[in-house]
């Protein structure tokens, strides 16, 4: 009987440390532009998010957790949270293409007793393969 309730505990534990890593659906390496065409390399690995520009520079390296995927028609959006606690979502705008993505990284909000502070605005970059 322990067996079995070890076993159990056991499975439990690797599925929560499965479902914290990356959907396969948007792991790998991807080139990305912004909205002004800079160009930039974006590789997800199973924890951790890497964002390069152009010239090899590492812009972002974090790691981070897959918190959400939400399917609507067949449009998949994935919300990851990265170590700083900041959300960007991996959306897949087209029903069963996963060639083509989009990095939404939405403004940053801090709240001080009732007033919230919004940062910057929303940066889209897409993603090719």
């Amino acid at each position: 009987m322990k067996f079995i309730i070890k076993m159990g505990a056991l499975l439990v534990l690797m599925f929560i440390v499965a479902a914290c890593s990356g959907s396969d659906a948007y792991q790998g390496e991807w080139k990305a532009k912004d909205e002004s065409s800079t160009e930039y390399k974006v590789v997800f690995q199973p924890k951790n998010i890497t964002i390069t520009d152009a010239q090899g520079k590492v812009v972002m390296n974090s790691s981070y957790t897959q918190y959400s995927v939400k399917t609507v028609n067949g449009i998949t959006t994935y919300g990851i949270e990265l170590q700083d606690g900041s959300e960007y979502f991996i959306h897949f705008p087209i029903k069963n293409n996963t060639v083509n993505a989009q990095l939404i990284i939405p403004p940053q909000s801090t709240s001080f007793g009732g007033i919230t502070i919004t940062q910057g605005s929303e940066e889209v970059l897409s993603l090719s393969r």
